[in-house]
Formats: C-alpha cells, sequence, structure tokens
C-alpha cells in the first residue's frame, strides 16, 4: 500500500495541474442587491461569482425543488488580481431565478469575474411589456453599481466589461450594443406566427399590442461601457429596427441552441449574419433552448409531473450537462475573442 500513494501523489499532482491549465479556478459567490434607478424603489436581486481564494463554506447556490443548486463557495474571498467583469442576465418574461447560475459559475472557473442580474417578475402580461425597454436599462444600472462598489471595483478590468444574455436577456445584450426594437413592428408582431415567443400569454389576459404604449422603446440608449456581447437564443430578433443594425461597434456573438431549422423561429438569430459588423454566429445540433436551464434534480420530471405537465421538456432524459459544456465552451470564447477586438462601424449590409 505505502507503494501505491507516491504514484497517487503524483496523480493528484497531474489532475491539478492539467485542471490549472484549463483555467478551472474555485469559484466562489455572494449576494448582491444592486440598484436599479428605472425601477424606483425596486432593488435587482443579484449575485456576483468569481475566482475564489482560499476560505469560504463548501456548498451550493440557488436552486429550488425541480433545479439543482449551483456548487461555489459560499462568502469565499476573491483571488487576488483584475478579472474581467461579465453581466449575464437569463430568461424570458416568466424565468424563474437562478437559472443562469450555472453558466456565471463556469465562466468563473474561467477566471471571469460574473454578475447575474436576476429582475423582478412581472405580476401579469401587461405589466411585463416595460421589461421590454426596463431590462437593458438594468445592465447599465447594475455596472454602476458593481464600479462604485469599493470591495468589488478594485478586481475588474474595465477595458474588458461585457455581457451575456439568454433569450430576453439576450434582446438586451444587443440593445446596449444600440440594436433597438422597431415599435412599429412589436406592436404587429402577434398577427404573423413566428415572431413573438410571448403572444399566447398576452392573449390570454387581454393583452393587446396593437394598443399599448411602446414608445419607451425608442428611449433606449447603447452603454458604450460594454466591450463585448454574446446572446443565446435572443428574442425579437424579426422585430429589430434595420438601421440600427449597422450601427453596431462592439463584437457581438450569437448562439442558438438547436440548427436554424429547428430553433424555434422566434428565437432564431441566424438572420443576423452580415447585417451586423462584428457578428459571430453558432449553432449547436442537438440541442434545444431548455438546455439553457439549469440541470434538474432527480425528482424534477417528477415534480413537474406532479403539478400537471408531465411531458414538459425542462427536464428532458437527454443529457443536459453535454450541452451545458458546449454552451459554455461557446459563451467563453465569445467573450474572450471579443474582448481583443472592435469592428469597424457601418460595415453591415
Amino acid at each position: 500500500m505505502m507503494r501505491l500513494v507516491p504514484a497517487l501523489l503524483s496523480l493528484l499532482a497531474a489532475l491539478a495541474t492539467a485542471g490549472a491549465e484549463a483555467g478551472e479556478a474555485p469559484v466562489g459567490v455572494r449576494a448582491l442587491g444592486l440598484a436599479a434607478p428605472d425601477r424606483g424603489t425596486t432593488t435587482l436581486d443579484s449575485s456576483i461569482w468569481y475566482p475564489a481564494g482560499p476560505g469560504g463554506e463548501r456548498g451550493a447556490y440557488g436552486g429550488s425543488p425541480v433545479f439543482r443548486a449551483t456548487p461555489a463557495r459560499l462568502g469565499a474571498p476573491l483571488a487576488p488580481g483584475r478579472f474581467p467583469l461579465i453581466l449575464l442576465s437569463h430568461g424570458g418574461l416568466r424565468s424563474a431565478p437562478h437559472m443562469g447560475d450555472w453558466l456565471a459559475a463556469g465562466l468563473a472557473a474561467r477566471g471571469m469575474m460574473v454578475a447575474v442580474i436576476r429582475p423582478p417578475a412581472p405580476p401579469d402580461a401587461r405589466t411585463a411589456l416595460a421589461e421590454y425597454w426596463r431590462r437593458p436599462a438594468d445592465f447599465s444600472a447594475a455596472l454602476d453599481g458593481l464600479l462604485a462598489d469599493p470591495d468589488l471595483a478594485p478586481h475588474f478590468d474595465p477595458e474588458r466589461v461585457g455581457a451575456v444574455g439568454l433569450f430576453l436577456g439576450g434582446t438586451s445584450v444587443l440593445a446596449l450594443a444600440g440594436v433597438r426594437v422597431d415599435p412599429d413592428a412589436l406592436r404587429t408582431a402577434c398577427d404573423v406566427p413566428g415572431q413573438l415567443i410571448d403572444c399566447a400569454w398576452f392573449d390570454a389576459q387581454g393583452v393587446d399590442l396593437h394598443r399599448a404604449d411602446l414608445a419607451p422603446l425608442s428611449d433606449i440608449a447603447p452603454d458604450p461601457r460594454f466591450r463585448v456581447g454574446v446572446v443565446v437564443d435572443p428574442e425579437l430578433t424579426k422585430l429589430l429596427a434595420a438601421d440600427s443594425l449597422r450601427d453596431v461597434t462592439i463584437p457581438v456573438t450569437a448562439v442558438n441552441l438547436g440548427t436554424s431549422d429547428l430553433v424555434a423561429p422566434e428565437l432564431d438569430a441566424s438572420g443576423l449574419i452580415a447585417r451586423i459588423p462584428g457578428f459571430s454566429y453558432a449553432a449547436l445540433p442537438g440541442a434545444s433552448r431548455f438546455d439553457a436551464f439549469a440541470l434538474c434534480t432527480p425528482r424534477g420530471s417528477a415534480i413537474l409531473a406532479e403539478e400537471g405537465a408531465p411531458n414538459s421538456p425542462l427536464c428532458a432524459a437527454r443529457s443536459r450537462a453535454a450541452a451545458h459544456r458546449q454552451l459554455l465552451a461557446r459563451v467563453y470564447d465569445g467573450l474572450r475573442r471579443g474582448m481583443d477586438e472592435t469592428p469597424e462601424p457601418g460595415n453591415g449590409e
């Protein structure tokens, strides 16, 4: 047995070295409350994920009876140094909290500080319309708060600030880059199938987009502090103002969970190829939009069945972990490449 100890130690050392070479690091997490002036007295329920130094309680953050919590060192000290700062927003108008934690943890393990923004859930469809312009403002407000935080700000590299958004979060990231949703196009979006994913919800609650006040969409301003954007299955891509696409001045990467012939048309970003300067696009074959969600607990499918959704794709049997690895790699690559390049404005078609 004693002869095996040196060999075992050598193996552990090799594994540790391999992890370090891959950019992996212990991940810490802290809860944050960030001011959101556009929302009045509402505070954004947020968290910051980061490369951790020694210490902190090993545990898991977030989670629910259906979705797994994300392993992390709770309240761990930050590792020394300055890191890229990434702001991340996951989900559509009715997304559950903590769905983006797995992605934030993966990016933090690769040497980034990631603030997950969780906007308040709208109480009804009519109130939800304001989320189309409030969520881009959430990004800017959160960045204001993070850059003013005396404990966190010294660890950020202000020249490497990026934004990642999934679903409506992706639409918000496009807005930060200067892309505008056309209010007239949104007003008629539910007249034609395949343009807006929430039409059935709006109709069920008596929301008529033709009568809605969508003027604030025209007031959204880009935020030049963000140097790169990555969007995953972004919403409203068929409703964008064409002239705004040509003026994007930061690199943007889009990822669709599934090939363009299978992805929901409301989430298909392939049509933006060649229309946005510096735009990169990738599709993940075999994935679906539900793979953007956290891993399910062992009882996740049973709980959904008990709640009246026995065939819900939220906890499909296929390997979500494999899709997570692919998506994490694409998002990380888009952020890293984007921080090293800036497109010339006016090159879109």
